[in-house]
């Protein structure tokens, strides 16, 4: 099966939430809402890529993705209805601009699709705020072509607008995806 202008996928390890969390050999339900977006699961295997669209990412790639290709959600009349890209079984059709990052068959590196970006949270350096990170400062850690060709770089401390950070776990670790356009400055 392909798709002309969309990414074919189903959800890593068959799972539409990822929240379960494994302790002493025993499993533990963390969240039983299908309207808590922060325990979708955002790993995808790439089924078939767009057939009309220059991309690096292979069939067999492991993408990380939006929050709500896979959530469930209830309709007006309460009945659980499944995300609208669901064709069938757990093959979902996804928009490009739903893929943030991909790691090809093979390889070992995330690497990001424009216009997407992913920056690690520093710690405050004083304490004047409740939270224990700086807030709109971060480390780029997956850098994209985009910002590459202005000279930032995987490591380099940035800044980034108000409201434009989203939180995501990749592989146990805490980034904000940032668009392009809202990184405002290199420090």
């Amino acid at each position: 099966m392909k798709s002309l202008c969309n990414y074919i996928l189903e959800p890593l390890n068959g799972r539409l939430y990822d929240n379960v969390k494994t302790f002493d050999g025993g499993e533990l339900i963390t969240s039983s809402s299908i309207e808590n977006h922060t325990v979708t699961n955002r790993y995808a295997k790439v089924l078939a890529a767009p057939e009309y669209l220059n991309t690096p990412v292979k069939p067999g790639a492991t993408v990380i993705v939006h929050h709500n290709v896979f959530r469930k959600y209830n309709d007006m009349k309460g009945e659980e209805k499944y995300a609208a890209g669901l064709i069938i079984g757990k093959m979902y059709m996804v928009d490009p601009y739903q893929v943030f990052m991909y790691k090809n068959p093979g390889e070992s590196e995330w690497t990001t699709l424009d216009p997407y970006c992913f920056v690690s949270p520093i710690e405050n350096d004083i304490d004047l705020h409740n939270g224990s990170e700086k807030e709109l400062y971060g480390t780029m850690e997956y850098p994209n072509t985009y910002m590459n060709k202005l000279g930032i770089d995987k490591g380099d401390l940035i800044g980034f607008r108000t409201d434009s950070e989203y939180e995501f776990n990749i592989e146990g670790k805490k980034y904000y995806r940032v668009n392009s356009n809202n990184i405002c400055l290199k420090v």
